[in-house]
């Protein structure tokens, strides 16, 4: 069974008209799915060296196996790696893209061309161009919560520049969490066109 969230967008037009977008979540098999896989790589993820350089081909095999997934992270908790760490690949039509969400800043994005032309306008006038994982709610939850959640429906603006959904896992070494896996899963639209009446 699959769930559809409905997110309206109202712009000014000459016609008057409203769109609303539908947005498709993953059905509960989609979900178990993408769980097992994110949990299995748990025990795996811990034993990783606290390098970008090492953490990258894990996370592009992962996404080989797994085409359901658009994007997976590894976010290392700065206080354990001892500065921020926080590999994630994504897809970009046929290709993986790598970037580090540590070291990536908005303006950087935008060079990469990973912002839409509506994102570069909204971010224009923003004084905080650093990403900064750590304070993103995908990423706080599962570490506080000290379990794996999925999130809600939000806009991945400085990451995947997607609408999706996140399941987060917490990677725990000799009790302490030390980060999070993060498989994010695109959600797709369905447009609408409703006239003002």
């Amino acid at each position: 069974m699959r769930t559809t969230l409905t997110i309206a967008v109202f712009s000014l037009s000459l016609l008057g008209a409203c769109t609303t977008t539908h947005f498709v979540l993953p059905s509960e098999q989609e979900q178990l799915q993408i769980e097992t896989a994110a949990q299995k790589q748990a025990p795996i993820a811990e034993k990783f060296p606290l390098d970008a350089d090492s953490i990258y081909p894990a996370l592009e095999r992962f996404l080989v196996e797994h085409p359901e997934v658009y994007g997976w992270t590894f976010a290392i908790d700065p206080a354990y790696a001892g500065k921020p760490l926080a590999p994630y690949v994504y897809r970009q039509g046929s290709k993986l893209i790598r970037v580090d969400l540590a070291k990536a800043t908005r303006t950087s994005l935008r060079r990469a061309g990973m912002l839409t032309n509506n994102e570069k306008l909204v971010r224009r006038d923003r004084s905080a161009d650093d990403y900064n994982y750590p304070t993103q709610a995908w990423f706080i939850d599962p570490v506080t919560q000290r379990k794996a959640m999925w999130s809600d429906s939000y806009f991945d603006a400085g990451g995947g520049e997607a609408q999706m959904v996140t399941y987060s896992v917490p990677v725990e070494k000799d009790g302490r969490i030390i980060g999070v896996l993060a498989a994010d899963c695109e959600l797709h639209p369905a447009m609408k066109r409703d006239k003002a009446q």
